[in-house]
């Protein structure tokens, strides 16, 4: 075995000295860092300082008014900043680390996105007022104001949540009628979501990538909750990218596809022959991506799933560009309507939507964002939490809050698409 060479017998002043003198006998141009595990970084004087992300409490009941309701300090914040990534090469861009979310000026089609703007102390919500009638059901729900359990399946979920006080069950005038079929329902529907909270469990235990997670939990949690809506279905779109012709025109668009993609989307589906006749007279592309799942299909919710909060900001930057790009779509599809496609002379457009609910999960947790276009700005107001999968009665409280966002997709944004193609 050859002998690694000694150090000469000398005596040194310090250390360093003598590491000095040991590198240069070995031959090798290295300086010496007393310090290696400090980087050294380009100073950028746009950069802020961090703050704080400690998380607030759940949202108190609200003070309803006659007008637009006021919310309390801790019933909605909004969400915290998130940018774009820079087009160059830089440090932060090739470190692993979760891109800072302040790094670069934050704009969609011209317009700042500002996910800081606070709720406290204004005289009204900005919250449009069906996005705002989506908070205060989904906030019903938060207070236990609104039953969430099936009737047919009583006392098993008694039985299972040990509360045989929590009588927070639907009502059906129908049950008697019909008892074996809705017993057989509910609890078909009890035993899938049990299966959902033990795999949801068992990812949280053994630190599952991503894709596991989508599979086997929030995939069939959205399945489950656009079960009762036959016009709506839950699609997978992590291939769907963004349109040359409708991107922000930000850095964003310049970085890979993975920074404007979500994962899910709940889509009003072809099941609706009369307002997909319609569109395809008007145009061949409804939303903002070409993707031939839902090409002809408007979206309704869209969903970016995380497996944990240290991704949340890079989710909300996808989600914050999508809607965006999303609402821009939109607001140009009144001007798409041929001479072949006349619309008849008592014809009056809809308003054009200028909000969203979006959704952003991570693990287990489940949370809408309200995405809003106020002119000059965007706004991203949020969290609201929906529910979660590690309790039966946090998921049966998630199910119904998805259901109040699919009602509004299959009712209020069906309305809107009737009433912008004028099917009758």
């Amino acid at each position: 075995m050859q002998r690694q060479p000694s150090l000469p017998d000398l005596h040194f002043s310090s250390l360093h000295d003598k590491i000095d003198a040991w590198l240069d006998g070995t031959g090798l141009d290295t300086e010496y860092n007393s310090s290696p595990n400090i980087k050294k970084r380009a100073f950028d004087p746009d950069m802020p300082t961090p703050t704080g992300t400690s998380r607030s409490g759940s949202p108190s009941k609200r003070q309803r008014t006659d007008g637009a309701a006021s919310l309390s300090n801790q019933s909605l914040q909004s969400a915290q900043s998130s940018s774009f990534p820079p087009t160059s090469q830089s440090i932060a861009s090739i470190s692993r680390r979760p891109r800072s979310p302040k790094k670069t000026a934050d704009k969609l089609f011209g317009k700042v996105f500002n996910a800081n703007a606070s709720l406290d102390n204004q005289p009204e919500t900005p919250l449009p007022p069906d996005m705002l009638n989506l908070y205060e059901n989904i906030m019903d729900i938060h207070d236990n104001t609104i039953p969430i359990y099936p009737l047919g399946a009583k006392n098993q979920i008694q039985t299972l949540i040990r509360n045989t006080s929590d009588d927070r069950f639907i009502p059906d005038p129908d049950f008697e009628q019909h008892e074996d079929k809705k017993k057989l329902d509910a609890a078909i529907e009890l035993d899938d979501l049990l299966a959902i909270q033990k795999t949801a469990e068992r990812c949280a235990r053994y630190l599952s990538h991503e894709g596991t997670w989508n599979s086997d939990v929030h995939a069939r949690i959205l399945r489950r909750a656009a079960a009762p809506y036959s016009g709506i279905t839950a699609v997978g779109a992590t291939t769907a990218g963004i349109q040359p012709e409708w991107r922000s025109g930000t850095t964003a668009d310049d970085a890979s596809n993975g920074s404007k993609m979500v994962d899910y989307l709940l889509i009003i589906d072809d099941s609706d022959i009369a307002l997909g006749h319609a569109i395809r007279n008007h145009t061949r592309m409804v939303n903002q991506t070409s993707v031939d799942d839902f090409l002809e299909q408007p979206i309704g919710i869209s969903i970016e799933t995380k497996v944990s909060q240290t991704w949340s900001n890079q989710g909300k930057l996808q989600l914050g560009n999508w809607s965006a790009s999303l609402l821009y779509r939109w607001s140009l599809l009144p001007t798409l309507c041929t001479d072949s496609c006349r619309k008849p002379d008592d014809y009056v457009a809809p308003p054009v939507i200028k909000a969203l609910p979006i959704v952003l999960v991570t693990g287990h947790f489940w949370e809408v964002y309200f995405f809003c276009d106020e002119e000059d700005n965007y706004q991203m107001y949020g969290p609201v939490d929906l529910g979660n999968t590690r309790s039966l009665k946090e998921i049966y409280k998630l199910l119904a809050s998805l259901r109040v966002l699919i009602r509004w997709v299959d009712v209020q944004l069906r309305d809107w698409f009737y009433r912008l193609f004028h099917v009758r």
